[in-house]
């Protein structure tokens, strides 16, 4: 017998997978899982522009470079950020003492962030309604600096836990450490300890006294605010600051404390020498490294030994510094002789102007041609027995003028050409007692053109020897030298290019007057020609190159 039942349709069917989610657990379970995914999403959300795996193991601060003399004196430094690298035990011990005190007490115990610090400042902000103190574990600050902006946003804090926390995974405590000393900016220019040791103290950071220490460690905070040049008094209370965090943890005991807190600050503020020594061969010796073997002097901490002699540049500059008003005067005598000083000014300043009372005014006049044409110099020194580069000017004033006269003016050398000429000859046979007329000779120009010279103090004569020639620069008898005697100005051309000339020199009659352009650098290497018994040695500017492990690589 077959029985029916009727199925009402109000009546429904439940899986198990329903009853499960309708029960209060399963509700917080689902919850939870929700709430879960969207961490897991918000975090990879987060993480996409993070620094990865790579990055982090491959720490490479901007480092300085140094350029040192061949006295060993530091003449100049390159960078973007002035910073060189002193591993961690080579620190002083009060120094990381100062920074655990104040900045991160549980360093060595928590994880990249302090959860009990955190928890306990985010609840008194709830309760108090304040803006939240600072929280940043060393770690934390130290990925701020290195990874992320300076911007207060909550995504850029949690950006900067999960940078922490992956710092802390790749790094042990004292390699964290060390990035921080050396990593971080302490106000002026500095960066890293060793940097604001040297800017502050004037010394290395092996040196410093607990009391500097503790004061380096406070400007961390706000290096601005809290410098001492600029606010003695909120730098010495910083500084007393870190002094009793200090004691409060015993790094330093009660009577240490009462000593240091009652020492004033004594800084040395050094004169601002962004240039350095020599700015103009240091400036070369960039160069030259940056495009002959790609090293960036800014950025990779190389030490850079050179030939220049730092008391032999202090004399070159401090002689081309009394010389320049002589060559200014002349200038300006040159300008008024020739009436070009109204040239010099512009139409609308004339127009608006009493220009006749003006010129008048010598003090005017001097302003005037010093601003517009001011006098230019370049001097070069070498020892001719190795080719070493021991002072270099190349103008006026490197902060004004960064061309360099020395190694990029191509200028007539004159008279100067003339000893090549003589060379030629004496070393073709023809001795110095060899005698040619003093007399009045025509000559042919680069361009083509004739030329009739005349000695500098108008004088013709008879008979005259190559010695008696050379001695008083007679410009008729260096010509017949080459017209009557070597008769193949192509000749000098050669001998001057195996002397050291580099620059295209014009195989004509004029060259014996030193018609064609060459540098000063050029022609002061070709004369140690003359003072190395005829071996020409190419100038040397750089004699060894470190990396910023001391490692030769040049």
């Amino acid at each position: 017998m077959k029985r029916k039942f009727r199925v009402s349709e109000d009546d429904s069917y439940t899986s198990p997978r329903s009853r499960f989610f309708s029960t209060t657990f399963g509700r917080t379970l689902l919850v939870l899982f929700i709430i879960s995914l969207s961490g897991v999403v918000f975090l990879y959300i987060m993480s996409r522009d993070l620094p990865s795996l790579s990055q982090l193991e491959s720490y490479k601060p901007k480092l300085s470079s140094k350029v040192y003399s061949a006295d060993l004196r530091i003449i100049n430094e390159f960078y973007e950020e002035k910073r060189s690298f002193v591993p961690l035990e080579e620190l002083p011990d009060a120094l990381l003492k100062a920074l655990i005190a104040t900045e991160d007490r549980k360093f060595h115990d928590h994880w990249g962030i302090d959860l009990r610090r955190f928890a306990t400042v985010a609840l008194t902000s709830m309760v108090t309604f304040e803006r939240p103190s600072a929280v940043s574990t060393l770690t934390q600050q130290l990925a701020r600096q290195l990874y992320l902006t300076l911007e207060r946003t909550i995504k850029r804090k949690i950006k900067e836990i999960i940078t922490a926390i992956q710092i802390e995974r790749t790094y042990t405590k004292d390699e964290i450490l060390e990035m921080y000393l050396n990593h971080m900016n302490f106000g002026h220019g500095s960066y890293g300890a060793q940097s604001a040791s040297i800017k502050y103290f004037d010394k290395d950071v092996q040196e410093l006294t607990t009391d500097e220490c503790a004061m380096l460690v406070g400007l961390l905070k706000a290096p601005s605010h809290y410098t001492p040049f600029w606010h003695p008094n909120k730098a010495l209370t910083r500084r007393n600051v870190v002094l009793t965090a200090m004691r409060d943890i015993n790094f330093i005991s009660e009577d240490e404390y009462a000593e240091y807190v009652k020492k004033p600050i004594e800084v040395l503020e050094t004169k601002n020498t962004a240039y350095g020594l020599a700015p103009y061969f240091t400036e070369y010796v960039r160069k030259n490294l940056q495009d002959k073997y790609g090293y960036n002097l800014y950025t990779d901490g190389l030490s850079i030994y050179t030939t220049i002699d730092s008391r032999a540049q202090t004399v070159a500059e401090r002689a081309v510094q009394n010389h320049l008003p002589e060559l200014q005067s002349k200038v300006k005598k040159h300008l008024i002789k020739e009436k070009m000083i109204k040239g010099l000014l512009d139409s609308a300043f004339v127009e608006n102007n009493d220009i006749k009372s003006l010129l008048r005014d010598s003090t005017f006049v001097d302003s005037l041609v010093l601003e517009k044409v001011p006098a230019q110099v370049a001097l070069v020194s070498i020892d001719p027995r190795n080719g070493h580069i021991l002072a270099m000017v190349g103008g006026r004033d490197f902060t004004k003028y960064k061309f360099n006269r020395a190694v990029q003016a191509h200028r007539q050398p004159g008279s100067a050409f003339k000893p090549f000429v003589y060379t030629v000859a004496i070393d073709n046979g023809y001795p110095p007692t060899y005698e040619v007329l003093n007399q009045p000779v025509v000559t042919f120009m680069p361009d083509g053109s004739r030329w009739s010279p005349q000695n500098y103090d108008l004088s013709i004569g008879g008979l005259t020897t190559f010695r008696e020639g050379l001695r008083r620069s007679l410009n008729l008898v260096t010509v017949r030298v080459l017209q009557n005697v070597i008769q193949k100005p192509s000749l000098v051309v050669e001998y001057a290019h195996k002397m050291g000339i580099k620059s295209p020199l014009a195989a004509v009659d004029a060259i014996a007057l030193g018609v064609s352009d060459v540098t000063p650098l050029e022609i002061t290497s070709a004369y140690g020609v003359f003072a190395n018994a005829g071996v020409l040695v190419e100038p040397v500017a750089v004699l060894r190159v470190e990396d910023k492990n001391g490692n030769v690589i040049f």
